[in-house]
């Protein structure tokens, strides 16, 4: 796909990584487009890595990722994706700090997997 899109020297596909979490609190923002994500780890581990997320409405986010702390986009709204891709780097202090302070709270209260299981049976 990168290839047929062009995009083959800008996307790395790196495969299986050992160093997740370094590799994860490099990174100036952590995307997820998911349509729909069971329990979110992927989302967690970005959060407790410290990292400014973009994503949508999907598996933790308003149950144990408040959306106030992370940039909430509609499925399927490239334009969106886009603004908010902008305004983490033009607004890079502003969007570190809410990563830093979600980072903080979820150390202080964890997510289980148990409850969030729970939720879900619930609804």
């Amino acid at each position: 796909m990168a290839r047929n899109l062009r995009l083959q020297d800008k996307v790395l596909f790196l495969g299986w990584r050992d160093d997740l979490p370094a590799l994860l609190r490099s990174a100036t923002a952590f995307v997820s487009t998911s349509l729909f994500e069971g329990y979110g780890v992927s989302l967690l581990m970005a959060a407790r890595a410290g990292v400014p997320i973009i994503t949508t409405d999907v598996g933790l986010i308003g149950d144990e990722i408040p959306k106030e702390a992370v940039t909430v986009i509609p499925h399927r709204d490239p334009r969106a994706l886009a603004r908010s891709m902008e305004d983490i780097l033009l607004k890079e202090e502003e969007m570190q700090d809410r990563a830093t302070r979600l980072r903080g709270r979820l150390a202080v209260s964890p997510v289980s997997k148990d409850m969030y299981a729970q939720k879900l049976l619930d609804s």
